[in-house]
C-alpha cells in the first residue's frame, strides 16, 4: 500500500477517468478521494499527533447524484466536491494511491503509514493550523486575500475565503458604495459565520473645515452621514470611519479643534441615536481640502474628549501614528489616549504592508491589546507586501505571528 509519485496528473475532462486512483497533494495539503459512484469520502484532519479520519456514507449539502470526486482541503478544513476540470494540469506533486487500498478498513493504515512518513508532522499542523479562527479578530477587506490566478470572486465569495483562512471580522472602506441587495448578502453571511463587521467610511469631511464649514459641505455631510445610517440598519455595525475635514491654518491645531466641536456635535445628533460610532481618524497624509485637521493620536483625542458624546470616539490607526515619526511610542501613545479609542488599524510603517514588513512591533502593539481586554476588530487596512499565493502566504504568517 506504499503510495507512488504521480509525476503528472492530466487535465480532468470526466471524473470517472479517475476512478482508479486517490491523490494527496503534498504542495497544496489536499487530498481526492475517489471511492465509488455511490459514496463519497468524507475525512477530517490529519494533525500533528496522528492521523484521525471520519468516513460519511452520506453528508448533509452533499450530492450523491453526482460525480463521485471530493476534494479535502487542509487549509479551508472543508471536503468540497470536484465536478470539472478545476484541478487543472499539471500535478507534479501528486500522491496517487492505488483505489482498492481506499477503504474504511486499511485508509488510517494509509494515511498514517505513508502520508506521515512523505510529510512531517510540523508541515502538517502548519497547514491545519490556516484554517484555525484567529484569536484576535483581525479584519481584511476586498481584493487583500489572494484567491487564485485570473479568479475573480464575488464579495461573498471573498468573505467565504477569509472565514476558511481564518478570519472571523472583516471591514471595507467602501461599503456604503455597494448595492443594498449586495449590502444585505454580506450582512446575512456575517451573522450566519458569527463573523464582525468594522467600519466603512461614513464621511471623509466633503473638503470643509469643520470650524466654520459652508451650507453646501454641511448638506453633503449630513447626505453621507444618512447613507450610512442606512447601510448600518442592513448590517448591524457600529463603528463607521470618520475623516473630520481639514485644516485652517489660519488659527493653531488645538484652536481649530476646539472650534469644530459644534458641528462635531451636530453629526452626533444625527447618527447617535442609531448605534453609530464615528470613529474619528487621524491621517498622515492630506485628504480633500488639505492636510487634516486630526493628525495624530493626540489630536483625536482632544476632539472626542471636547466632543463627549458616544458617538465619537478614536480610531487608532497605527500605521498612520508611526509614519509621522511616532514608530517607537505607539504603546505609550495607545496608553494615553486609550479611554477614547473604539477601533483599531493595522500597516506596516513604512510601505503600508503586512505586520513585519516595516519598522513597528505588532508583536508589542496585539500584547497591549489584550492587556486591555479589547475584543474589537482590528482593521488589516493596508496592502500585500508579494504579489500572488506568495503574498497570502506572508500576509498570513505574519498575522499567525503577531496572534500566537
Amino acid at each position: 500500500m506504499t503510495p507512488k509519485q504521480a509525476g503528472h496528473c492530466p487535465r480532468i475532462h470526466d471524473t470517472r477517468d479517475l476512478l482508479d486512483f486517490s491523490f494527496f497533494d503534498l504542495k497544496g495539503a489536499s487530498f481526492l478521494g475517489i471511492e465509488d459512484r455511490s459514496t463519497w469520502i468524507k475525512i477530517g484532519v490529519i494533525d500533528a499527533s496522528g492521523p484521525s479520519t471520519t468516513f460519511t456514507d452520506s453528508d448533509p449539502g452533499v450530492n450523491q447524484a453526482c460525480h463521485f470526486t471530493g476534494l479535502f482541503n487542509f487549509e479551508r478544513h472543508s471536503f468540497l466536491p470536484t465536478l470539472d476540470s478545476s484541478l487543472g494540469s499539471p500535478c507534479s506533486n501528486l500522491i496517487a494511491f492505488p483505489h482498492q487500498t481506499m477503504n474504511r478498513r486499511n485508509f488510517s493504515q494509509v494515511t498514517g503509514a505513508s502520508l506521515l512518513s512523505l510529510m512531517s508532522s510540523s508541515v502538517l499542523a502548519q497547514e491545519v493550523t490556516k484554517g484555525t479562527a484567529f484569536k484576535a479578530k483581525f479584519g481584511p477587506h476586498p481584493g487583500l486575500l489572494f484567491s487564485g490566478k485570473g479568479k475573480k470572486l464575488s464579495y461573498v465569495d471573498q468573505l467565504k475565503l477569509a472565514y476558511d483562512l481564518g478570519f472571523r471580522a472583516w471591514e471595507d472602506n467602501g461599503l456604503k458604495g455597494q448595492k443594498n441587495e449586495t449590502i444585505e448578502k454580506i450582512a446575512e453571511f456575517m451573522k450566519d459565520k458569527k463573523m464582525e463587521l468594522g467600519v466603512c467610511v461614513i464621511t471623509g469631511g466633503a473638503g470643509a473645515m469643520f470650524n466654520k464649514p459652508t451650507d453646501e459641505q454641511k448638506e453633503r455631510v449630513k447626505k453621507e452621514l444618512e447613507r450610512g445610517i442606512e447601510v448600518a440598519k442592513i448590517t448591524g455595525q457600529t463603528n463607521m470611519t470618520m475623516i473630520p475635514g481639514a485644516r485652517d491654518k489660519s488659527m493653531t491645531r488645538e484652536a481649530q479643534i476646539k472650534a469644530s466641536v459644534d458641528s462635531m456635535k451636530l453629526c452626533c445628533d444625527l447618527v447617535e441615536e442609531h448605534g453609530i460610532i464615528m470613529a474619528q481618524e487621524p491621517l498622515s497624509h492630506n485628504v480633500r481640502g488639505g492636510e487634516p485637521l486630526i493628525r495624530s493620536f493626540e489630536d483625536g483625542h482632544l476632539l472626542c474628549k471636547l466632543v463627549n458624546r458616544k458617538s465619537c470616539k478614536l480610531l487608532a490607526d497605527f500605521y498612520h501614528e508611526g509614519q509621522i515619526g511616532n514608530g517607537d511610542k505607539l504603546i505609550e501613545n495607545a496608553e494615553k489616549v486609550w479611554n477614547q479609542v473604539s477601533y483599531v488599524q493595522y500597516g506596516a510603517s513604512p510601505g503600508r504592508k503586512e505586520p513585519g514588513t516595516g519598522k513597528l512591533d505588532y508583536i508589542a502593539v496585539t500584547k497591549f491589546l489584550r492587556k486591555k481586554n479589547f475584543t474589537g476588530v482590528i482593521g488589516m487596512e493596508h496592502g500585500a507586501s508579494k504579489k500572488g499565493q506568495e503574498g497570502l502566504d506572508a500576509l498570513m504568517a505574519a498575522y499567525r505571528k503577531i496572534d500566537a
